[in-house]
This record gives C-alpha cells, structure tokens and sequence, in this order.
C-alpha cells in the first residue's frame, strides 16, 4: 500500500512540481490549501491548486488559518518593525501555522507524512535527532526559514525539491507535465501581495507612523525621518541628502530617533541569539567555532559561539552590515545546527 502523504499546495510552480514528484515516487498524495488571508489573490491561489489535484486525479482539501495567521503572524510582525527590528514572519509562520495546520490535516486524513515545495532537506543522525540541509540550488535554499521546527515536525516532514538543480529544472518539469503555467510563482512575504513593508504596516495600525528626526552619534539633529517602521539597520538607500553616504546604525522607537553613520557604524561583530531552537543536538555545551547566516539573503559568516544561559554570545570573524532583529541559522557546511532570533548588543 502506498504511503499517504498530505502536500502543501500554494498555487505556485514549486508545490505543483513536488505534487508531480511525490505521486511519481509511488505516494497516495492529498493536495492542501492553507488559506490565512483570504483575499482575492489568495483565492486565485486556491483555484490554480485545486487545478492541479484535479489534473493529477488527487483529493484537494483547503483549512481556514486566518484567525491563527493573523494572531500569531502578523500582528508579530507589525509589532516587531515598530520596535526598530526586523522580523521574518515566515520563520514564526512555518512552525506556529502552515507546517503546524499540514500536519494536523495529515493526521486527520490519516496521511504517514506532510510536505511542501520547500528547497530544503530533512535527515537524521546518528543521535537520533532530525535536521535540515541546505538545498543542492543554493540560490534557492529555503532551510533558513523552517529552523523553527520542532523534532516531531520535521519527523512527519518530505522535501521533494531537496535536490531540484534549478529554478529552470522546475519550472520546465512543472509544465512539461502540463500541470501549471511555469510563469507562476509564490512569494516569500505572502500577505504583503506586493505591497511595501511601510504601506501595509500603516494600513494595519490605521495611522501614519510619527515623523522624527534623523540624529548623528553625538545626537545632533541631521534632519527628519517619516517613521521608524520605513527604516531598518544598515540602510544606506532612501534616506536623504547629506553630501555623503551615510547607514543607518540604530532605530530607538522610544525617542522615535534614528542614528545616522558612516559604513563601519552599520557593522557589528557581536551579537546575542535568544529564542534558540536546537536541530542537529538539543544543546549547546562548549564554545563551538561554525557560520551564521544573519538574514535570508546575507552570506555564511565564519564566527564563535558560547552558551550564555537562554541565549548564544556570537562573535564573528568579519563585521556584519545589517544585523537587526532577523533571525540567525548557525551551518556546519550543508547541515543546520540551530538557530534564533538576533538581539544586537
């Protein structure tokens, strides 16, 4: 009998291709919709996800996760930016909604595992603990935003684009099976629908943020900002003229100033990682030396970690632009160890 799997399905091109990939590889799949805004696009979504089951011959369910991804997504997310950070609501969402609800789907169903278009991998070593690698296409690698899963959930879990070499091998697979148009794709930010960060904060308050004023070190005013929520550590574009580039180098949302610097005052080399979720051990005992990746899009950072109690004390080899309130995945090579949320010192 084949396994029973329940399978993520966003509408885009890369859960269309592991639907394919999955049933292809002998599994009895159910395709799953997890709606959270329930606006129109996302309804567009549903529709081209439920033509992709009907054109494979699989069930199609869909789950209502609004309220929940409201709550926990973002209103986070929302409170996060007004603080001066800036958070990664897929890395909250993953864990505490979408991988959460497919999971409880697949359970109800009676289905061996979950999966979703994700370009990761799940392993296990020889410890017994489960882990992520990062996807053979780099470029594409999604493991940063799922290091918040728990071991029970990356149990239940199958990546099927783990060894996809390309976005092109996908996107040509997808429509070669004549499953979805290749020119679809999914977003990373799915509620922002293409609209900024500032735009949707502020229609999310129901108010403009406050204007306050850019200052330097010394704390001499320099000139005006429209609102910390426009603003993020080591921005250099959209600030003014000031007849030198200068970065953003601290957001203190309770004087409502933003620090302005020249580039070495956007860097940092220390920082705490709290919120810590454990993947490869379920602790860390010793200073260990290994890389940081301190947002989704920033390289490997050679660095040293130590246990501080609840949190990590990570001391890089090379100053880091940007680091703000984004989250921290630690690699050994390909493998994830753990990771958490960066609080700068």
């Amino acid at each position: 009998m084949n396994k029973k799997i329940a399978l993520g399905l966003s509408g885009g091109v890369d859960s269309s291709a592991a639907a394919v990939l999955l049933k292809k590889g002998g599994f009895d799949v159910t395709g799953v919709f997890l709606e959270t805004r329930l606006s129109e696009k996302e309804q567009a979504d549903k529709k081209r996800a439920g033509e992709v089951c009907a054109r494979l011959s699989i069930p199609f369910l869909s789950a209502d996760l609004s309220s929940d991804f409201k709550e926990k997504v973002i209103s986070p997310f929302v409170d996060v930016y007004l603080s001066g950070e800036t958070p990664n609501p897929c890395v909250f969402c993953n864990p505490n909604i979408k991988i959460k609800g497919l999971i409880e789907i697949a359970d109800r169903i009676g289905a061996d595992f979950a999966a979703t278009g994700h370009y990761a991998g799940v392993f296990k070593n020889e410890s017994g603990r489960y882990y992520l690698k990062r996807a053979a296409f780099a470029q594409k690698d999604q493991s940063y935003f799922l290091y918040g899963l728990s071991q029970s959930q990356l149990a239940r879990l199958i990546f099927p684009l783990f060894d996809a070499q390309s976005k092109d091998w996908v996107k040509d697979y997808a429509s070669k099976e004549g499953i979805i148009d290749a020119a679809t794709d999914s977003q990373e930010i799915c509620f922002l629908e293409g609209e900024s960060y500032a735009s949707f904060i502020e229609r999310h308050v129901g108010s403009k943020p406050e204007p306050g004023n850019f200052v330097d070190a010394d704390g001499h005013v320099m000139g005006r900002h429209s609102g910390v929520a426009n603003y993020t550590i080591g921005q250099r574009k959209g600030l003014g003229a000031f007849g030198r580039p200068v970065f953003v180098s601290k957001i203190d949302p309770v004087s409502n100033e933003i620090t302005l610097g020249n580039f070495e005052d956007a860097l940092c080399d220390s920082f705490y990682v709290h919120n810590l979720n454990f993947l490869y051990f379920d602790r860390l005992e010793d200073t260990i030396k290994t890389s940081v990746r301190i947002s989704s899009r920033s390289p490997l950072f050679d660095c040293h970690v130590s246990r501080e109690g609840d949190k990590v004390h990570v001391k890089t080899l090379v100053p880091c632009r940007a680091v703000s309130g984004q989250s921290a995945v630690f690699c050994d090579g390909g493998d994830l160890l753990f990771g958490g949320t960066i609080k700068r010192i």
